[in-house]
């Protein structure tokens, strides 16, 4: 069931995307929670129609989930606000990007035990998690490459 966020949660969402990210500057977007932790985005001119009484599963972008580690983006989610990050950024080599997408973690020290950006360049990747000397790949097997 979708749930369009109400203003205090909106600004919930982007405290902890503040504090953890440092991301201070969003597009202007309505998010909208699916259930489970699982936030999408969606234009804000939703707000003129009427959902209340239509079956849809799902509509918007998925763009981040919330545990008790705080906000991981998705891929996508990365790519919207990638740019707008400050910290808890990690720039990997061309020699890890072949490992990432294929699902592997990365042999990689953190600051954090907590969800990092993983960006090559200009190219967001998604999100991993920080852990004992690893990042941890949080890439779903569904979007992994197998072969190259």
């Amino acid at each position: 069931m979708n749930k369009i966020l109400s203003g205090k949660e909106k600004r919930d969402i982007l405290s902890e995307m503040n504090s953890h990210y440092g991301i201070d500057i969003v597009p202007d977007v309505v998010f909208v929670e699916s259930g489970k932790g699982k936030v999408w985005i969606v234009n804000k001119s939703i707000n003129k129609i009427d959902i209340s009484n239509l079956n849809i599963e799902r509509f918007g972008t998925y763009v981040l989930f919330r545990d008790k580690y705080g906000v991981r983006f998705t891929i996508e989610g990365s790519q919207i606000f990638g740019n707008y990050a400050k910290r808890n950024i990690v720039e990997i080599q061309k020699t890890d990007i072949d490992k990432w997408i294929r699902g592997f973690d990365l042999d990689i020290e953190t600051e954090t035990n907590k969800y990092i950006i993983i960006k090559h360049k200009d190219d967001f990747l998604g999100c991993g998690k920080g852990a004992k000397g690893i990042i941890q790949n949080y890439l779903p097997k569904s979007r992994r490459i197998m072969k190259l």
